[in-house]
């Protein structure tokens, strides 16, 4: 399938040149796209138009929240794995994303590449263009890009009217600076941090667009040459360029120098975080909380596929950020939340540096830190913003304030001290399904401890189909326990590790989900979830387990025979009443509301 490119455009007001551009992309863009429009206090009925534009999204601001701010709103709603940043006074061209993509496949270490334009200051214009009307553009447009074709240079800044890059740039970089408002030299700073951050710019002969030019910047409701002075007298100070504002605009500056002397990208000096959208710092409560949650570094938020801890983090954080909390987000690169997302600066798994990136970046507004790492490294260190750990693992972690998930783990490793909140999950993610397939559930990792044998022993006396869902984390143990039941008995199936649509379905579709763990289960969030959708559990009493389903003690079984029988008789509660059971006890609200008591009770300390 071919990866989806976001295309963000911005608006003020120029109707007519928006509907040009827009009618330009559909018929010049076979490519798999979304449109993003975001629009910033038109008055000329561009709103309008937009809302009709087929499968669009629009964002809507009242007032002019500027270039960079505007662009950051489409980037942090986009789904795509490319993003384009183009202008609504742009028209393009056959084939012009398909050949700006090009390059970024063909050559990994491309971070953005842009087209050659009429009208652009600097090395991506074309001078003197021959043509006076749209067709003959178009034609213009095509001979250039087979004169030039597979043709491009290294500049020293790309112009922002036509921008292409992956995701992961953003990922690693963050977005455009809303310190230059309302527009002009933000694309400078955003060339600048990609360059810095070890990748290139390119700058694509082989497609021409045509650029109306700056009508949205030229009109008075959006700048002014006030605003650009000031914009280049910031960029100048943001990168100590020993230039006026006046200067650096009109004789322009040394990139590779300002490049070569940032070395190596440091995420508190260069990275700039994407705002949630409708953020407004000036919007925040007075009674809010400026909370930092802190996820583990295995799995970018939320979780595509396995990952029960992010699944939680990510679940806290978007319940807290609708309650009107400011959320920040340490998470893996690739992460999204309702919060201002700040990415780890390594890749893989070694926890032991995500203390000191939170040292060197904890926004000021931040009142409390919230780690959910697995040895919750940030708590050990004590730092002297207010901390809170969830320990998500069987084991005592030496924090000052320890959060354990049942009232099981806290007295067996907290010694009856400290404090326990339990997981919740939103139940609009798991619509309940009443009418079930013929099968039984496994969904899990698959580990000894998890007792996956249990579960197809089970299933087997019963001759039940049975789904193994999960990662392999064990292969040993796969190879000897769970593969030699799997090629005997057809009725016993791995379908791999599962996430999103699939995922839920398995949990909806199952008659029963089977939770053999043999170890002290902190929680166990697989119940719940399944629960949610209206799905029996039948499980074994170790950890938690009988704490989770004190509502339902009947489902608990001491052996796989007897969670055999259990699955014959197949006397379970209703669908209504599993679900009814998880709203009242297990809900996203709930926990949010007692991790926010909690909060407050350390900072009264």
């Amino acid at each position: 399938m071919p990866p989806l490119v976001s295309i963000i455009i911005l608006t003020h007001n120029e109707i007519a040149l928006t509907r040009e551009c827009v009618e330009s992309i559909i018929k010049h863009t076979p490519e798999s796209y979304e449109l993003i429009f975001v629009d910033n206090g038109s008055a000329d009925g561009t709103a309008d138009y937009l809302l009709g534009v087929p499968g669009s999204k629009l964002i809507r601001n009242r007032s002019n929240l500027g270039f960079a701010a505007g662009c950051n709103q489409g980037m942090a709603i986009a789904e795509g794995e490319y993003l384009c940043l183009l202008n609504n006074d742009t028209v393009v061209t056959d084939g012009w994303l398909t050949r700006l993509h090009a390059w970024l496949d063909k050559y990994p270490g491309i971070g953005i590449v842009g087209p050659r334009t009429n009208y652009v200051a600097g090395a991506q214009r074309v001078n003197a263009v021959p043509y006076s009307n749209m067709e003959e553009m178009h034609a213009f447009a095509k001979d250039w890009a087979e004169r030039h074709r597979e043709q491009g240079f290294y500049p020293y800044k790309l112009i922002g009217f036509c921008m292409l890059f992956r995701r992961s740039l953003i990922d690693r970089i963050g977005g455009l600076d809303e310190s230059f408002f309302p527009g002009n030299y933000e694309d400078d700073d955003f060339c600048l941090r990609t360059r810095i951050s070890g990748s290139l710019l390119w700058a694509a002969s082989d497609v021409y667009i045509h650029h109306y030019g700056s009508r949205t910047f030229h009109s008075k409701t959006f700048a002014n040459d006030a605003d650009i002075s000031a914009n280049a007298e910031r960029l100048a100070r943001k990168w100590n360029i020993p230039m006026t504002g006046q200067e650096l605009s009109g004789h322009g500056y040394d990139t590779s120098e300002v490049v070569d002397r940032e070395l190596p990208f440091r995420t508190e000096r260069h990275f700039v975080p994407l705002r949630p959208p409708g953020y407004s710092r000036s919007s925040r409560n007075p009674s809010s909380l400026g909370i930092a949650l802190v996820a583990p570094d295995y799995f970018p938020l939320p979780p595509p596929k396995y990952g029960g801890i992010e699944r939680v983090v990510y679940t806290l954080t978007e319940e807290l950020a609708r309650l009107g909390h400011e959320i920040y987000l340490y998470a893996p690169r690739g992460s999204r939340a309702n919060a201002t997302v700040i990415p780890f600066e390594h890749d893989g798994y070694d926890m032991s540096r995500i203390p000191d990136l939170i040292r060197r970046t904890l926004p000021r507004e931040v009142d409390v830190i919230h780690d959910h790492t697995n040895l919750s490294v940030v708590g050990r260190e004590y730092p002297s913003t207010p901390t809170v750990s969830s320990i998500h693992n069987p084991l005592y972690n030496p924090v000052q304030t320890p959060v354990y998930l049942s009232r099981r783990q806290m007295e067996l490793y907290g010694k009856g001290e400290g404090e326990f909140v339990y997981n919740g999950i939103d139940p609009a993610d798991y619509p309940i399904k009443a009418e079930k397939e013929d099968y039984l559930l496994y969904l899990g990792a698959i580990l000894p401890y998890k007792g996956v044998h249990h579960a197809l022993e089970a299933a087997e006396r019963t001759g039940r189909r049975l789904l193994l869902a999960g990662p392999l984390y064990d292969m040993n143990y796969y190879r000897n326990e769970i593969l030699p039941v799997l090629q005997r008995n057809p009725n016993m199936e791995y379908v791999g590790e599962v996430g999103g649509t699939y995922r839920l379905e398995l949990f909806r579709n199952a008659e029963c989900l089977l939770f053999p763990t043999l170890c002290e289960e902190p929680f166990g969030l697989v119940m719940i979830e399944a629960m949610a959708c209206g799905t029996p559990v039948l499980c074994f009493p170790n950890g938690a387990v009988p704490e989770v389903m004190g509502g339902f003690p009947e489902l608990v079984c001491r052996s796989a025979a007897e969670m055999a029988r259990k699955i014959v008789r197949a006397e379970y509660p209703s669908p209504e009443a599993l679900r009814a059971y998880v709203e009242n006890h297990f809900t996203s609200a709930i926990m949010a509301q007692r991790y926010l008591a909690i909060y407050r009770r350390v900072l009264e300390r």
